[in-house]
């Protein structure tokens, strides 16, 4: 298993919820009450997630489907079941994330790359 995250931009009060992401540290620490003060969060009131990367609202398509996705497609190209699924809440950025925009390929998503990285591999085993 690997457990990714990407960050989308944020409004100025969900950044007070979020209190630190940092990328590639793996480590995301949620208050789920951002009136309070570091030194007055309750333990239960501090959520914290771990994850094998954590990509930053500005990472590009290529970086996210070259960590997340690309070594998937390659185990289900050597015979293993692969899966890879976006989850989130409303408006998170999981279409952008698994389609993008088709017809620009600095901004495909993982669905396009990982269906040209499928049939260039066709193609070079012939």
């Amino acid at each position: 298993f690997f457990f990714s995250s990407r960050r989308r931009h944020t409004s100025q009060r969900s950044v007070s919820w979020a209190r630190r992401c940092v990328q590639e540290t793996a480590i995301i620490e949620i208050y789920t009450s951002p009136e309070r003060q570091e030194k007055d969060i309750d333990p239960y009131d501090k959520h914290v997630f771990k994850f094998d990367y954590v990509f930053d609202c500005s990472t590009h398509q290529q970086k996210v489907y070259d960590i997340a996705a690309k070594p998937i497609i390659q185990s289900v190209l050597e015979g293993f079941n692969g899966t890879i699924l976006a989850y989130g809440q409303t408006s998170s950025g999981k279409t952008f994330t698994m389609l993008g925009e088709l017809d620009n390929d600095e901004y495909e998503g993982i669905i396009p790359r990982m269906v040209k990285t499928v049939f260039d591999q066709i193609a070079a085993a012939k």
